[in-house]
């Protein structure tokens, strides 16, 4: 599991206020459509979860 806010500075560093509020949306977006959308889970309120293939 990953906060948005671990994810926004791991993508910007320290200038996460500098950040529009749908970068990650839109990061997340792409991840999806290459590794598949079952991969990527939203975990409202927490931010998301990674799953592993069986």
């Amino acid at each position: 599991m990953q906060s948005r806010e671990k994810l926004l500075q791991a993508i910007c560093g320290d200038d996460t206020e500098l950040v529009t509020s749908n970068l990650l949306d839109v990061h997340i977006h792409h991840l999806r459509k290459k590794i598949g959308s079952e991969r990527i889970k939203t975990v409202r309120g927490l931010g998301y979860m990674f799953m592993k293939d069986d």
